[in-house]
């Protein structure tokens, strides 16, 4: 059973979500329950994020219509080599998705903070003036950090993505 952190009784059993995404990928492979096994907690605890769960859900519903014209846009050669869910994985997402540029976020952070101190400096502003500035500084100094950290939750999202679905990837060898 999946247990979901913030509200424990709320449960999900593990073997529905596996079977779903085998049905969703290969509708007619058999997948070894060892295989099931490795899908069947992502994470390797047994809290995940309900938010988590949410996002791994809605990628199961929105997909779905997309893999099932993908897989009949190619010939079935090309599906002996990889999944339609490997093809669409990729070909949605971009480096947003997977890689957070915390440099770039702590540089502009670091950029704001000189201005910020810069202010404190200026004797040529008004008290009030340089009162506005700073709440506006601060204000962008808050939205940074709140971008950051959502980037870093959706890239964890998507990596937990990766975690579910890479055993379905490319299909197993007869």
């Amino acid at each position: 059973m999946l247990i979901v952190s913030e509200e424990p009784q709320l449960t999900i059993g593990y073997s529905v979500l596996a079977n779903r995404l085998k049905n969703l990928i290969y509708p007619s492979l058999t997948i070894p329950h060892k295989v099931l096994v490795s899908v069947q907690n992502p994470t390797n605890t047994p809290f995940v994020k309900k938010a988590e769960i949410k996002y791994l859900e809605s990628i199961d519903v929105v997909m779905q219509p997309v893999i099932d014209l993908v897989r009949t846009l190619h010939p079935s050669k090309i599906w002996e080599d990889m999944s339609p869910l490997f093809y669409t994985t990729f070909w949605t997402l971009s480096m947003n998705d997977c890689f957070v540029p915390s440099t770039a976020y702590e540089k502009q952070r670091a950029s704001l903070k000189q201005k910020l101190n810069a202010l404190d400096e200026n004797t040529e502003l008004s008290k009030a003036k340089q009162k506005k500035e700073k709440e506006k500084i601060m204000i962008m100094l808050d939205k940074l950090y709140e971008e950051e950290n959502k980037q870093k939750d959706h890239v964890n999202h998507v990596k937990a993505r990766f975690e579910k679905e890479k055993e379905f990837w490319f299909p197993q060898s007869k």
